[in-house]
């Protein structure tokens, strides 16, 4: 979840996660392995993020929760990834032999979602990887009288004898799912997009990951800290200055990440901001603000600003960086009477009063 927070006076932000029990592998971004990379590269050194697997210039993490394949596909997105794109023998090996280590119940079945999926034509087939790559039916590690689309449209792959056998199923089966992204050389900085950058070029005061990620807790000698990154299962947020007033003209961002397949639950304890200049919008996704979508956004009532949820609201209706100018975000229009009936999802409640005079700017 991602906060854009310019707000002009005090304020302050407690979070509590409402957890699931999980089961995430715990392992280090570096493995061996007995299987030959597909590429083999020997003037550079290579690396994943912590817990992810690498393997040539791949990068996988199993994700043991179960989802659909278009909800495995947003969650890979959210990591700067996509679901595993297997090319060769020595791939397909390899992540089964990383499925097949000890975990889980006795006798249970193994089968992981992976990013191919067939659009199926009048008279032939599309097979497309998730990163929007086209391939062939011919190229695959098929179980016997497979591939067939009558079955669906998803591919998953099962562990059998240490090897991976695919099939196409119902895309809207729950099942875990591998993930995969690009390893990067050493001395590079992980974007959260899934970009890579040099190391130098954290903290250096521009945008170089395009999402903001390498300026997130970056110590300034001349600005209050307002961009931080921020990841557990509770804690506590601020403005800068809190409980006094911060400096104008801030453009703050909370990134907030809870463990996988949770919820986090917002309690705004004190809320002041500046009328008609500070915005406060809150977005639910992954790290880079590309993969979010807005849930949040302001709203007026009696002169004063408070938030609404609303998540189907589009992205692009929402204000950008606060300029000299007032902020005028687009809000759609509703009828009068669905306009009272959201009023009274306001998070924060207006008394009955204003309720009823409830209004988008």
């Amino acid at each position: 979840m991602i906060f854009d927070l310019p707000l002009k006076a005090s304020s302050k932000l407690s979070l509590d996660t409402l957890l699931r029990p999980l089961d995430l592998p715990t392992q280090s971004s570096s493995s061996s392995s007995k299987f030959t990379p597909p590429s083999q590269v020997t003037d550079v050194e290579l690396k994943c993020p912590d817990e992810w697997i690498r393997l040539g210039t791949k990068c996988y993490l199993p994700f043991n929760i179960h989802q659909s394949w278009p909800f495995a596909l947003t969650t890979c997105q959210r990591y700067g990834s996509t679901l595993a794109k297997i090319q060769t023998g020595s791939e397909n090996q390899f992540i089964a032999n990383l499925l097949s280590k000890p975990g889980g119940k006795m006798g249970e079945i193994k089968e992981y979602w992976i990013g191919l999926t067939v659009e199926v034509l009048d008279d032939d087939e599309l097979y497309i990887w998730s990163d929007g790559t086209p391939t062939s039916r011919y190229v695959g590690f098929w179980r016997q009288d497979q591939p067939n689309f009558l079955n669906g449209t998803c591919a998953m792959g099962r562990v059998e004898r240490k090897d991976l056998e695919w099939r196409l199923e119902t895309c809207n089966l729950l099942r875990r799912f591998v993930c995969e992204r690009p390893a990067c050389v050493q001395g590079s900085y992980f974007c959260s997009s899934g970009s890579c950058i040099s190391e130098s070029k954290k903290c250096n005061g521009f945008n170089d990951c395009d999402d903001g990620s390498d300026e997130q807790n970056c110590p300034s000698a001349f600005q209050p800290a307002c961009r931080t990154y921020e990841k557990g299962e509770s804690g506590q947020l601020s403005s800068p200055n809190y409980p006094n007033s911060y400096d104008p003209n801030l453009n703050c961002r909370y990134v907030l990440e809870g463990p996988v397949n949770s919820r986090i639950e917002l309690t705004i304890e004190h809320f002041e901001t500046e009328p008609d200049f500070d915005v406060l919008t809150v977005l639910d996704g992954g790290p880079a603000e590309n993969s979010t979508t807005v849930i949040i956004f302001s709203v007026i009532c009696n002169f004063e600003k408070f938030l609404y949820g609303a998540s189907k609201v589009p992205k692009s209706g929402i204000s950008g960086p606060r300029k000299e100018s007032k902020v005028a975000p687009r809000f759609p229009r509703f009828p009068d009477e669905q306009i009272l009936n959201q009023c009274d999802k306001l998070i924060f409640h207006c008394i009955k009063m204003c309720r009823k005079a409830c209004r988008f700017t």
